[in-house]
């Protein structure tokens, strides 16, 4: 029997927390626990035989951090299912009950055959590539980025455990791997700097050829983990009630996006906001940095004001969401940005 979180109880604030982050994680493990146990009863209820998964479901609720391939072949089995496809869904069973579960905390790979398997590169590109209309092209990364921003994102994670190790720690709870990958090509002209997905969740992507800086390093960090605590908040429900197709100007995408999209975009950047203002008050950065910082703060600030307008005007909150929206306003309120 999984023991599961209610998130209900959680304390939904705007700061990040270790202990909200820890829960959020238990809570997200547990329901995909649940979720293959039902997927592979149904599969048990047909003609076919799946092979056996209770030892290895066993393992996987021991375990403290799993792989996020684990979530990315979950969506693929529900797929499956969705579409009566059995064999696919037996084959997707039996990769999971060979698959190494556990993860070894956060680590930063790349998106090429140096640190993952082929099929586990395409797993990685299906659950991540999830809007059709705006592909992100991903690829490995030239190896001179590769090397070039990998030492970045490890002073970037230090940075953060030094001025704000709560986000540190959630960061850690919340996140196994750190993917460096590339674009192939633009998508209609956006630019991929970095990207998340609840169908891999714990896992951040960043554009190793786009990011030069430490700068822009410890921005999309901040960003991408926001996304992933996003996720985690709203396993238990939507946060808008407009429908997909409803799409609207978005404060971070040039493209017109889905409300929820929005509201996504609204809180990540409060978080990046808080995140780069703390970065700055610690003058630990050279001077040139310090300056791009408070580029990047103004920049969050005015993108906040026009999602948080957009979702004003035009957004049918769910009471979750209205609740979760209330830390980014008050906290943008409290620096008056807004």
């Amino acid at each position: 029997m999984v023991t599961a979180f209610n998130n209900s109880t959680l304390p939904i604030g705007f700061l990040p927390d270790r202990r909200r982050a820890d829960a959020l994680y238990c809570e997200m493990k547990a329901r995909l626990i649940d979720s293959l146990s039902y997927l592979h009863q149904q599969l048990s209820d047909t003609t076919s035989q799946p092979p056996p998964i209770d030892s290895w479901l066993a393992t996987l609720n021991k375990t403290t951090f799993i792989k996020p391939g684990i979530f990315g072949y979950y969506y693929d089995l529900a797929s499956a299912l969705l579409q009566d496809d059995i064999e696919l869904a037996k084959q997707l069973f039996t990769k999971l009950s060979s698959f190494e579960a556990a993860a070894g905390g956060l680590s930063v790979i790349t998106l090429s055959e140096t640190d993952l398997d082929r099929e586990s590169i395409d797993l990685y590109i299906r659950n991540v590539e999830i809007e059709p209309d705006v592909p992100l092209h991903l690829t490995a990364p030239s190896a001179s980025s590769a090397e070039r921003v990998s030492p970045h994102i490890h002073e970037a994670l230090e940075i953060i455990d030094q001025v704000l190790p709560e986000l540190g720690e959630e960061i850690r709870a919340l996140t196994t791997e750190i993917v460096m990958a590339s674009s192939a090509r633009n998508s209609d002209g956006i630019t991929f700097h970095g990207a998340s997905s609840v169908y891999l969740w714990g896992t951040l992507f960043i554009n190793a050829d786009y990011h030069k800086t430490l700068v822009q390093v410890l921005d999309t960090l901040i960003h991408e983990s926001a996304h992933c605590l996003l996720f985690g908040l709203s396993v238990e429900g939507p946060l808008v009630e407009n429908p997909e197709e409803e799409r609207h100007s978005s404060p971070l995408r040039e493209d017109l996006r889905p409300i929820d999209g929005i509201y996504h975009a609204t809180f990540v950047l409060s978080r990046m906001h808080y995140g780069m203002q703390k970065i700055l008050d610690s003058s630990l950065l050279d001077d040139e940095s310090n300056k791009e910082v408070e580029r990047l703060i103004g920049h969050h600030a005015s993108c906040f004001r026009d999602g948080l307008n957009t979702i004003e005007s035009v957004g049918r909150l769910t009471q979750l969401g209205s609740t979760i929206m209330q830390g980014p306003k008050q906290y943008m309120q409290s620096v008056g940005a807004i």
